[in-house]
């Protein structure tokens, strides 16, 4: 008896588990902006970006790691916060 109803529990839970979208199984990007004249590290895109600053920002690089744009920002500008231009 124990075994039928955990095996309708294991089904039931089975159906209730959507497949992931192809937005979640995208990559995580992660990006390196210049933003009114301050180097900073996101993980919104470019679009996003214009979106939330308008003309105000420019992409730097990208990465599908952290690190990446982090070690550029710090190579290049001395990390985030610092002064750029676009």
């Amino acid at each position: 008896m124990r075994t039928i109803v955990l095996s309708a529990l294991i089904g039931i839970a089975a159906l209730g588990t959507a497949p992931a979208s192809a937005e979640s199984l995208k990559a995580q990007r992660y990006y390196a902006y210049c933003v009114y004249g301050k180097t900073t590290l996101s993980s919104n895109s470019p679009e996003q970006i214009n979106t939330n600053h308008g003309s105000g920002g420019c992409m730097l690089s990208q990465s599908d790691s952290s690190s990446g744009p982090n070690k550029f920002l710090r190579s290049n500008y001395g990390g985030t916060g610092k002064p750029c231009s676009c």
